[in-house]
This record gives C-alpha cells, sequence and structure tokens, in this order.
C-alpha cells in the first residue's frame, strides 16, 4: 500500500475579511478523520491555533499568508530528491475564502489583502506545483474557497484547470458554498465525511465514486437545511485520474475494474511508464492481482527490448504477511537425460498433471472467494487456465462441483440473513416514519447507519421505502387537512371570543386553551392565528381608549370649569361677607358660608385657601406695622401675610383649582405640619475591598483555566436596617473568561449543597407560587460574579440595547432569546459551554447558605442593593429611588462573593413558568417539561418593591420581550442541565 499525507487549512479569523463560522472546525474534523479513521502517517494541520511544524527553524502554522508560503517552500520545493513516491498520496484541504482575480484562482489566508490579491495570497497553480513535486502521483485537493467578503457566496474559484492533479470543488464558481449551523459545519465538508466514511457496496473508494456521492448528496442536504443550490463539481487533469483508488482499505474489486481498464488502454498506446504506474496502483488496491502481476512483468520485458511471448513456470504461494504473490521458478540447473524410462515419463506426467489440477483448484477458490456467482471475466480467465493447463471438462467438473456445493449453501445462508436484513430494515424504517414524518436528520443518520451495518445498497432501501413512504405521505395530507380545518376552527372561535371582551378575560382564556389542547395545536401555531387579530384589536382597542381619553379630558375640563366657577362664586361672597363689616368669627356668617360651600360642594381645602387669598388681600391695605419674628415652636400672624395677591396669581395662573389649594395651602400652614421623615440612610455600607490572589503555577485549573482566589467582606442587617454582622474572612475561588480588548468575565466557583427552595408560610410577601418548600441537592457549577456587562455583551455580540447606557453597568433591554444566543456565542468563541442558570441553581446561588429572605439577613435597604427605597418591608427607613440600574459591584457582596442578587436587574432563567414547585425536579436541573413559553425572572431591580427582591420571589414573562429592568448572568458547565 502507498504511503498518505495530507495538508489541512482551516480559517475562521480573517483581518480584511469578513469572519467564517465553521471552517476551523471543518477543518479540525478532517484532520482528525486523516490521523484517525484513514492513518495518514503525516497530517500539516494549519488553523489558528494550532502547534508549530517541526524544523530548524520551527514552521509556524497560524493561517497566515507568509506561513503557509514558507512552509510549500520549504517543504517542497528546495529538495534533493522526491519525499513520496508515484504510488504515495498527498492530499490538500483548504477551508475559507477564495478569490478570483486575473484569471487565476486564489486562496486568501487570514492577513490576504482584497485589495492586493497577488501579493498577499496564494494561486492554486502555486500550491500544485510545489505538491506535484513531493513526487506523488495521486494529489488530491479539496477546495472549499467558495467564498467572498460577505459569505461563503460570490464568484469564487474553480474556473482554471490544475495539471496533474485532481481537484474537488465546493461548489461552481458563481454558486455560494453554504455553512449549516444546526451541523457547525460547511455542507460540502459533512458531505464529504459521510462519504469517506461509507464502507461495503456505497463505499467512495475511487475518485469517481466519491465525486458521485458529492455531487448526489450536497443538493440534497441544503434543500433538507432550506439553504440555495450548491453544486459540487470535479476536474481530474488527466482524465484517467478520476478512476484512481482514493480510500485502498475500502475498495473492492468491482472498484478497481476501471483503473484496470486505464491501465491496459495506456499499455496498448505503448505508455508504459504510465501503464505500470497504474497497474501498481491496482496492485494497492488489490495484493495478489493476477493481471497486474502479469502486465507489469510484460512491461518490464517490453522496456528490455523483448517482445517475446512470457513462457514461466508459475507457482502460487503466501508471502511471509499472508499476501498472495506468483513467482517465477528458476530454470534447472542440471542437464536432464535424453533419454527416460517409459514409466519415468508417465510418473512425472502424472506429476504434472496432479500439479495442474492443483493449480487449478486453488485458483478456482481464489475466484469464487472473490466474486460468487462468477462473473463473465472470471470465467473467461478460469477457461484460458483450463486451456493452458490441458485439463478436460469432466476434471474441472470434479473440481468445481464441491466447491460451487460449498459456497451456494454459503450463498443461500448469506442470502437468507441478506432477506433478514431487508424485513429488519423495513421494520425499522417503518417504525420510524411511525414516531416522525417527515423524517428528522437524526433520524435520517440512524437510518443511513441501520443501511450500513446491514449492508444493504441503495436500490434496495429505495424499494422498501417508497410505498411506505407513499401510503405515509397519503395519511400525512389527510392529517394536514384536518390540522389546516382545526387552525381555522380555532381562528374562528379565538375571533368570537375577542369580540365579546377584549383584552380577554382568564375564562375566555381557559376556554381557548382547552379548545387548543382538544384540536392538538402548538404555541407557536396559536401565535400565528392570534398575533394578527390581537394586532387589528389592539389598534381598535387603542382608538376606542383614546376616544374615551378625550371625552374623559373634556368631561374633566368642563368640571374643572364649573368648579372654579363656584370658587369664584364662594370667593365673592366671601368678599361681600367682609366688606360689609361682618366678622368670620361670627357664628352666623360661619353658619351661613358653610352652607353655600355644601351647596356648591367646594373642599374644606380650597375654601381654606381662598379664605386665606381673602384675609391676606385685606392685611396687604393696612398701615405698616412690626412684623414680630415666629416662635419655632408655633406659627404667627406673618406666615399667612408671606402670600400676597401677586404671588396667589401667579400659582393660579399654574392651572388649576386644585393645583391652587395645594400650593397655597402649603404656603399658609408652611411651619404648621411638621418635618417629614429623614431617613439619614447613607448611599452605601461600606465593606473592605476585595483582595485578589493570582494564581500558583501548578496550581489547580478547571476546564482549562487556572483558579483566582479573592477576599471579600460580607455584612448582615437586623430588621431596623442597621449591621449587627460583620464578616471580612470570606473567599471563594474563580476563573477569567478573556473575551478580548481587556474585557474579562469572571466565574465563581459556587460549591455543591443542599437548600431548602421556596419561601415558609410565614415569610411577608410570599405568594402560592413560592411552594412547597422542598430540599434540592445542587452540584458544583461556576456562575457569573455580576451580572453581563453591557461591555461584556458589546464584545460577544457586536451591539448594545442598553437604556442606561455604562460600560460597568449590567446590560438590560434584552430578551430570553437574546440571552440564549449570548450563551451560544459566547461557548463558541471560547470553546467552554456557557448557558443560563436553572432556577434551583440561582435560589441557591442567590442564598449562599441563608434562610432569610435576604441574603442580608431580615430585610433590605437602599445602602446594600438598588431598589425602590420609597417602600419599606420590615423597620428600616425609607431610602433612595434611583430609577435608573447602578454599575455591578457598587454594593456587598453575599458569601458566595456574587453580587447584585437583590435588585438593579431582573435576570434571566432557563426554566419555563410553573405555578407551583408540585413536581418540581430536586436535582438543580432547569424545569421545562411543559408547554409554557414563559421564562424565569429572579432577583428583582431597580423598580421594585423590596418585597420583590427576595431571595424566593419569582416572577416570568415571554421570551421575546426586552424590558430596560430585565438582564441575566451565565453559569458555565460542560453542558447544559435540563430535565
Amino acid at each position: 500500500m502507498g504511503r498518505n499525507w495530507a495538508i489541512v487549512v482551516g480559517i475562521n479569523h480573517y483581518e480584511n475579511l469578513r469572519e467564517l463560522k465553521y471552517a476551523k472546525r471543518d477543518a479540525l474534523v478532517m484532520a482528525s478523520w486523516f490521523k484517525g479513521e484513514a492513518n495518514f502517517e503525516q497530517v500539516f494541520l494549519f488553523t489558528d491555533d494550532s502547534p508549530p511544524i517541526a524544523a530548524n527553524p520551527p514552521i509556524p502554522t497560524q493561517p497566515t499568508f507568509g506561513h503557509l508560503r514558507r512552509f510549500l517552500r520549504a517543504q517542497f520545493e528546495n529538495i534533493q530528491q522526491p519525499l513520496l513516491k508515484p504510488e504515495d498520496n498527498l492530499w490538500f484541504f483548504f477551508a475559507g475564502h477564495g478569490n478570483r482575480y486575473k484569471d487565476n484562482d486564489y486562496l486568501m489566508f487570514s492577513d490576504s489583502d482584497p485589495g492586493d490579491v497577488e501579493h498577499t495570497a496564494i494561486s492554486v497553480n502555486y500550491v500544485t506545483q510545489r505538491l506535484r513535486r513531493s513526487g506523488a502521483d495521486n494529489v488530491v485537493l479539496f477546495l472549499d474557497a467558495c467564498r467572498d467578503e460577505g459569505s461563503r457566496s460570490g464568484l469564487g474559484v474553480g474556473e482554471q484547470r490544475h495539471q496533474g492533479v485532481v481537484t474537488f470543488y465546493s461548489c461552481t464558481a458563481n454558486q455560494q458554498s453554504w455553512e449549516i449551523d444546526e451541523l457547525q459545519h460547511g455542507s460540502f465538508t459533512y458531505t464529504l465525511l459521510e462519504g469517506l466514511r461509507l464502507q461495503g457496496e456505497m463505499n467512495c473508494a475511487t475518485v469517481e465514486r466519491l465525486e458521485q456521492h458529492l455531487r448526489y448528496q450536497v443538493p440534497q442536504l441544503n434543500t433538507r437545511y432550506k439553504k440555495p443550490a450548491q453544486n459540487p463539481y470535479l476536474q481530474a487533469e488527466p482524465p484517467y485520474k478520476m478512476y484512481f483508488v482514493l480510500l485502498e482499505q475500502a475498495a473492492r474489486l468491482k472498484d478497481i475494474e476501471p483503473l484496470k481498464y486505464q491501465a491496459s488502454l495506456a499499455e496498448n498506446r505503448g505508455d508504459l511508464l504510465l501503464a505500470r504506474q497504474l497497474w501498481v496502483r491496482v496492485l494497492a488496491a488489490s495484493r495478489g492481482d493476477w493481471d497486474a502481476v502479469d502486465a507489469i512483468e510484460r512491461i518490464a520485458l517490453r522496456q528490455r527490448g523483448n517482445f517475446e511471448p512470457i513462457i514461466l513456470g508459475e507457482s502460487v504461494r503466501e508471502s511471509p504477511s499472508g499476501d498472495r504473490s506468483v513467482i517465477s521458478e528458476p530454470p534447472p540447473t542440471e542437464s536432464v537425460p535424453l533419454e527416460t524410462t517409459e514409466e519415468t515419463q508417465l510418473a512425472r506426467s502424472q506429476e504434472e498433471h496432479q500439479q495442474d489440477l492443483a493449480q487449478y483448484q486453488q485458483s478456482f477458490s481464489q475466484a469464487v472467494e472473490q466474486e460468487f456467482p462468477l462473473g463473465k471475466a472470471s470465467r473467461r480467465r478460469l477457461n484460458n487456465l483450463q486451456l493452458s493447463l490441458q485439463l478436460s471438462d469432466e476434471e474441472i467438473s470434479l473440481i468445481e462441483q464441491p466447491i460451487i456445493a460449498q459456497k451456494e449453501a454459503q450463498y443461500r445462508e448469506q442470502q437468507e440473513a441478506h432477506q433478514q436484513n431487508l424485513v429488519r430494515y423495513q421494520q425499522s424504517f417503518s417504525q420510524a416514519v411511525e414516531r416522525e414524518f417527515p423524517l428528522s436528520e437524526a433520524s435520517l443518520r440512524k437510518l443511513i447507519k441501520l443501511q450500513q451495518s446491514l449492508q444493504l445498497n441503495k436500490e434496495e432501501v429505495s424499494q422498501i421505502q417508497q410505498p411506505i413512504i407513499a401510503q405515509k405521505e397519503a395519511q400525512y395530507r389527510e392529517q394536514q387537512e384536518a390540522h389546516q380545518q382545526n387552525l381555522v376552527r380555532y381562528q374562528q372561535a379565538f375571533c368570537e371570543e375577542i369580540e365579546q371582551k377584549f383584552p380577554l378575560g382568564e375564562a375566555s382564556r381557559r376556554r381557548l386553551r382547552n379548545l387548543q389542547q382538544s384540536l392538538q395545536l402548538n404555541d407557536e401555531e396559536i401565535s400565528q392565528i392570534e398575533q394578527p387579530i390581537i394586532a387589528q384589536k389592539e389598534a381598535q382597542y387603542r382608538k376606542q381608549q383614546e376616544t374615551q381619553r378625550r371625552q374623559q379630558e373634556e368631561a374633566e375640563r368642563q368640571q374643572q370649569a364649573e368648579y372654579r366657577q363656584k370658587l369664584q362664586q364662594y370667593e365673592q361672597e366671601l368678599i361681600r361677607t367682609v366688606e360689609a363689616g361682618n366678622s368670620l368669627d361670627s357664628y352666623q356668617v360661619r353658619l351661613r358660608l358653610r352652607q353655600l360651600q355644601r351647596d356648591l360642594r367646594l373642599k374644606d381645602t380650597d375654601i381654606a385657601a381662598i379664605e386665606a387669598k381673602v384675609v391676606a388681600s385685606r392685611k396687604t391695605v393696612t398701615p405698616p406695622s412690626p412684623i414680630p419674628q415666629p416662635s419655632p415652636v408655633q406659627p404667627s400672624q406673618t406666615t399667612l401675610l408671606r402670600i400676597n395677591r401677586k404671588q396667589f396669581l401667579k400659582w393660579a395662573g399654574l392651572g388649576g383649582a386644585g393645583l391652587v389649594t395645594a400650593v397655597v395651602g402649603r404656603e399658609i400652614f408652611k411651619g404648621q405640619s411638621s418635618t417629614p421623615e429623614s431617613t439619614n440612610q447613607p448611599t452605601t455600607i461600606s465593606v473592605a475591598a476585595p483582595k485578589y490572589i493570582p494564581p500558583t503555577e501548578g496550581g489547580r485549573k478547571v476546564l482549562g483555566l487556572p483558579l483566582w482566589t479573592v477576599q471579600f467582606e460580607t455584612v448582615t442587617v437586623d430588621e431596623k436596617g442597621q449591621v449587627d454582622k460583620r464578616d471580612p474572612n470570606r473567599q471563594t475561588k474563580f476563573f477569567k473568561e478573556n473575551l478580548g480588548n481587556n474585557v474579562t468575565l469572571e466565574m465563581v466557583e459556587i460549591p455543591a449543597g443542599s437548600f431548602k427552595m421556596g419561601s415558609p408560610a410565614g415569610e411577608k410577601g410570599r405568594s402560592e407560587d413560592e411552594g412547597p418548600q422542598h430540599t434540592v441537592n445542587v452540584p458544583t457549577f461556576f456562575m457569573g460574579r455580576f451580572a453581563v456587562t453591557q461591555e461584556q455583551y458589546q464584545q460577544v455580540m457586536d451591539k448594545n440595547p442598553s437604556r442606561f447606557k455604562r460600560a460597568k453597568r449590567p446590560v438590560e433591554s434584552v430578551s430570553w432569546n437574546d440571552a440564549v444566543e449570548f450563551c451560544k456565542k459566547l461557548s463558541q468563541k471560547t470553546g467552554r459551554t456557557y448557558r443560563l442558570p436553572s432556577e434551583a441553581e440561582w435560589e441557591y446561588a442567590a442564598r449562599a447558605g441563608t434562610t432569610t429572605p435576604f441574603h442580608f439577613g431580615q430585610t433590605l435597604t437602599t445602602a446594600l442593593a438598588n431598589y425602590n427605597g420609597e417602600s419599606t418591608y420590615r423597620s428600616e427607613p425609607k431610602g433612595m429611588y434611583r430609577q435608573q440600574t447602578t454599575e455591578v459591584g457598587s454594593f456587598p457582596p453575599n458569601d458566595f462573593g456574587l453580587y447584585d442578587m437583590h435588585g438593579n436587574v431582573w435576570e434571566w432563567c432557563q426554566d419555563t413558568w410553573h405555578n407551583s414547585y408540585s413536581d418540581a425536579p430536586k436535582d438543580g436541573n432547569a424545569w421545562i417539561d411543559n408547554d409554557n413559553q414563559s421564562r424565569l425572572l429572579r432577583g428583582g431591580s431597580w423598580d421594585s418593591d423590596p418585597e420583590d427582591c427576595r431571595s424566593a420571589l419569582r416572577n416570568y414573562s415571554y421570551p421575546d420581550d426586552a424590558y430596560s429592568d430585565v438582564g441575566f448572568r451565565v453559569v458555565c458547565g460542560v453542558a447544559p442541565r435540563t430535565s
């Protein structure tokens, strides 16, 4: 067998071109296949973080223009003798951007400049010239480079022919080469790996068979994942190379026949060098092939100028390695007597005849082992052997019959086993389409594996599948029609409900949910039905509300105008009473004015304001007199004199009797009311600054990253919000995730443990969905020390949707879907699995071993967290209402070293909403076993009352909702944990 080398290049990151998603992954998987499954002797890998190639000096393998050019020059350009032999194979795989420049194909590397392609990229022609200098006759290129700056699209490589090599292109030059997110592969590479792994009847051992597989399967794969057309194609130069064997270990006899035919043609043309190379390739794939052995000996004689027919005494024997080979017996060295006895001649003749019979028996046994029933070509070779050995038909029959009988018995057993395999596949396929139709990608992969394990070909599988699919498609159409009728029925019912009442009440929603379940409709279908109807109804509803609001405002304006007229009427009567010399202290005057107030239905506060105004206006006309200073306790008459007519008219101009009353009343009674309660609460409670201890060399690592240690101080407070305990010696471990641009993500180790999830019956603010309390066992995990900040979100998602913008503030205005997408991209960026926490993980981390409503103790103050401090929870004073987010880490942490677990922003969790903890998982996993689309929110926010910031408080929202008080933090683990 020939030796195999491979060069593999995969580039995601480009300095001057759009980055790709899965080119690097394509290369890594191909390199793994070359090393692990195909047993290649040498695999040279070029990716962003691949190790250097051992040389003097070592050759870096980051896929830049300079590194690749140096490698090709050092490895293949200035060599004393070829590294490989003609029968060896050299494969070159490239996944990245390509470009067409001046009628030449170019491969674009990480630092290539699209404005200077000729000097910063490497032409495919340059690559092929260096690879051919290796000495290998079978140079194969796989170019998944039909991409432009915007995507795997546009006019790419493929217009140029390259002599002496076999080139597979991922698509035609004017098509796009697509990446499939569900597979995390380019569709070309995914299909290529499938073909290379096929065994048995459907193998892709030859260039021709692999090209057929790619040409058929890639468009099918793109259609399955709703991608546009993509048509791989092959260029083999010279054309006979399309019959080369790529995978000798997978090749079967019939796969070698086209190559033998090309070898014979070359020999007949007199191209003996090419013919010998092709016959050697036949031997590499089918050791002991007699045609190849004969041809190689025949070519050797022709090259020496001997054109006589070959007459050799042949014997077949096994080599030490177990291979079959043909050797020539040397001519006898001793002279044979000219005269022998008749008996000696007869004995020798019988012995030779027995040898001929044994030779034919051995040849026949080999033939039926290779092919049964025998084909025409095999029969022709055996007939020629019979004639050359001068054996009769009777002798041939005696040799063949027992061998055929044994082989037929084996053949019948194989056929019976094959029939059983067909039945087994039919049963499996029927069960698969019963469970799921149309079949998913996962089901199709399982069936393909079963087909390969049962050694069934495509025709047999097609004959099994077609009638089942036809029947199932008829059933499927009927189901789809019935389903469509159910959709129409639900739409009619929804329209009727919404016409009767909008917004819908709980009873209407309950009836609609029951109808949805009876009609077997999912939430997505319901949403598609309801949304346009709701949108139209909401527009009508808003219009009605606006009309009602305007009518109400007009009515209120009229009422206010009427009320002002009544106030003026009362004021005029009061002025007439005073000007008539009547004292307001008179019982009769006061009784008459009180009756007028009741008749006009005026408020006491407005009456007080009018009387104060009239009294003040009367005072201003009296001669000035010394104004005594008021005592600090009792108000004086000068308090009333503070309000003159100008001030009153100014306030009155502000609009509305209510405002006049409020302002005048406040000025009149300033000094009479008690001073508002002062909180005297500090902005924050001071704690010691955290102390960071860097990791030591050889210290513990998690997920490949070293662990840091941080020492910090925690506090607890009593019911009045006063600090009653400090612990300055808390410690925890964490690792830093580098996101680039000096932006890091700190992940704190949360130790395994058990806790009581939910709130006890007597806890203030408790709701029924916080129970029943139950014990949950939580394994170790890592959680974000802070909520995800705006700079972290910007670094990963390249955008910042926040309302309150600042780098160190938590990102907000993000939906649950946005948070999940952030975790996905962060996982791809770092190679570690990030996700949202489960609800149990969040509460366990928030409590940090406490059982009180807050990890700070029995209550909360705005010196400890950011929430609406105008409300209180226990006996603590009122605090600040900041009305916006604060920077993460502005307040003391809990005992696990986590910050802002109470307030600032609500935080998304994985779980769907459940009305209680009945049947909730007890292992810390996320609870998403129902059809509810709403997702959990925890922790409260800057806009929440303190009771909504409790450790046990549960909230929820739809996954596409985004609000300025909602953010999230992440958890790092091996994989998402769900139940």
